[in-house]
This record gives structure tokens, sequence and C-alpha cells, in this order.
């Protein structure tokens, strides 16, 4: 990563109007924020992450300009979204992951070792923990 150039985020959300809701919020706060609507599961499946913005096009990502990923998501189901099957392959890349917003109350989250996970809703997550987070992985990776 170049010098001065301040670490992004990357917020994983299905749904377009949250994610540009989300973002908006972060981007008040001074965060850099890259949000994925998306990836190419059998791409990935063959170990190549291909990423996509919610207008379909593939969203070339340089994952070391990258500090953290949040992920959010409606879990009506039982099985997690198809796309947080990278969140184990981010943790071995060195970016730390968190489940937030409607996330929080999943069983599978909580029984998943390599999940980091923080029981609040997104605002509050951006507003209280975030900074502190933040902070932390930009002195560790400095």
């Amino acid at each position: 990563m170049e010098q001065n150039v301040k670490p992004k985020i990357l917020l994983f959300e299905p749904e377009p109007a949250k994610a540009e809701k989300q973002a908006a919020f972060m981007r008040e706060r001074s965060y850099d924020v890259t949000c994925i609507a998306g990836i190419d599961q059998l791409a990935y499946e063959s170990g190549i992450l291909i990423t996509y913005g919610f207008d379909g096009n593939t969203i070339d990502l340089r994952l070391g300009d990258y500090l953290i990923a949040l992920f959010d998501g409606n879990l009506d189901a039982e099985e997690p979204p198809s796309i947080w099957a990278i969140i184990p392959w981010l943790l071995q890349m060195g970016i730390p992951c968190f489940a937030v917003g409607s996330t929080e109350e999943q069983e599978l989250m909580l029984s998943e070792k390599s999940f980091a996970i923080t029981r609040s809703d997104f605002e509050s997550f951006v507003e209280q923990e975030l900074p502190e987070i933040y902070a932390d992985l930009i002195a560790i990776r400095n």
C-alpha cells in the first residue's frame, strides 16, 4: 500500500439500498469503503476471487489495500449467504472479518471458530467499536 493512503474497508451486503446507506454512513466518518454485492462462486471454488458490485460489473480488488471486512445480510435460512464462504480465506490473508447487524444472532456464526464477531447493530458498531479496531489494525500493519 502506498504511503498516506488510508486502508480501505470491504463491506459485504447483498441489499443495494442497505449497502448504499451503510457505505454513506461510514464515509461520513472518513472511512474508505468498497461495497461488494456478490462473488463468482465457481471462480472462488477454483481459488480465484471475482467480486461484483450492484451494477453487475466486476470490482478489481487489491486485497492488500484492505484492512477489515464487514459482513451483513439477512439470514432467514439456516445457511449463510454463499458470499460468506470467503471469510476463512480472507482471514488467512490477514483481513479480519466481522459480522454485524442482522447477522448477530445466528447460531452458525457463534459456532464458527474462524469468525470475529461483534454483537451490535451496524451504526453502533461503526461509531463505537470500529474506530478502536481500525486504529489497532493500522498499528499492527505499520
